[in-house]
């Protein structure tokens, strides 16, 4: 199984928690065009793609869950870093991301 080639997102649009190991931004710090994507060519696992700290790699988030609000509205995506990625980039392993749906 293969990673889908996708566009990296900017580091810039997120806050990092070191203490809980947490990537937080807003949708809307993400280009107007921005969607998740399919993750492997062969699976239905959508998410991102992050430059690492060093800019020689891509780290891999999946979307790990969603919480809805009372209307069915998605608040804020929960996503979890691919096991290729953590086995590529051992310093990913423990980190999350929250992705606020403002």
């Amino acid at each position: 199984m293969s990673f889908n080639k996708l566009f990296p997102v900017s580091r810039e649009v997120f806050s990092y928690n070191a203490l809980s190991k947490t990537l937080v931004t807003e949708i809307s710090n993400f280009d107007s065009e921005f969607r998740f994507d399919q993750l492997y060519d062969d699976a239905c696992d959508v998410g991102l793609a992050v430059p690492t700290r060093d800019g020689c790699g891509v780290v891999y988030f999946f979307v790990a869950g969603e919480v809805r609000d009372a209307e069915g509205d998605i608040g804020m995506w929960n996503l979890e870093p691919c096991t290729e990625s953590v086995r590529k980039h051992p310093t990913v392993e423990g980190v999350k991301m929250i992705v606020f749906n403002d």
